[in-house]
């Protein structure tokens, strides 16, 4: 009994799990490359840990069946799956109908067409989000997880560097006006991850007792942080334009 306990999902975790899931949603509408393996992948290094992909994935059909019965598209990769426990889904409704700005997000993008792009819009974007993760790296502490509950994200300063090196290569392939997808597609996926666990974190700390303090997590890291997984999406969706 104890165990079987144990092992409900909490009201954190079906979150996070929707909270991934309308971020993964917004890049498939936006055409932007990403993959159930990097899902799983992202949450299980953090608020999902006590999960497996298995578990995540049937979550994610659960999801999308709620997502259907309220007229919202679906991720292609997880089909719905009805059998949604009565409580399970009460909460999921309620949690869905209180992230306004991604689903006028989701809304939008349903109905918008594909709009062409220049490169030094592309490019203007990149800097902004490279200078952005600069200030996260300068920004301390790095690794939040070590001062919250078990199951936050930890965002070291190699991370931070590898994403912010990844923009920069993305950079170069975009101004030396150069059709190289593939490797532009390898980079971007590097930065949507990061930008997912940025999305999922600030996403966790939206609550009614503490939104400041809870952004701020005890430093400027949590400022720099929130609002940056929107603007790796607002990035991403421009580069794709181009691609």
């Amino acid at each position: 009994m104890n165990e079987k306990k144990q092992m409900l999902w909490t009201d954190e975790e079906l979150q996070a799990a929707l909270d991934a899931y309308l971020y993964m949603l917004q890049m498939e509408l936006s055409d932007i490359p990403f993959s159930a393996e990097q899902l799983a992948k992202a949450l299980l290094s953090g608020p999902l840990r006590r999960r497996n992909s298995a578990s995540i994935r049937y979550r994610m059909r659960n999801i999308s069946a709620v997502a259907a019965s309220n007229g919202l598209p679906t991720l292609s990769a997880f089909s719905p799956a009805e059998q949604v426990g009565r409580n399970v889904r009460a909460k999921l409704e309620k949690f869905l109908m209180s992230r306004d700005e991604a689903l006028v997000s989701i809304r939008k993008l349903q109905s918008d067409t594909r709009l062409t792009t220049t490169n030094q819009e592309v490019l203007r974007a990149l800097e902004e989000l490279k200078n952005r993760l600069s200030e996260l790296e300068a920004s301390r502490p790095i690794g939040i997880g070590h001062n919250n509950p078990p199951g936050d994200f930890e965002f070291s300063s190699d991370e931070v560097r590898a994403v912010s090196k990844s923009v920069e290569g993305i950079a170069n392939v975009v101004a030396l006006d150069e059709s190289d997808s593939d490797r532009v597609s390898q980079l971007s996926k590097v930065v949507s991850s990061f930008g997912l666990k940025a999305a999922v974190w600030a996403g966790q700390r939206m609550t009614d007792f503490s939104k400041a303090s809870a952004i701020a997590a005890g430093s400027g890291f949590g400022l720099y942080l929130s609002g940056l997984g929107e603007q790796v999406l607002s990035t991403l969706r421009l580069l794709f334009q181009l691609f």
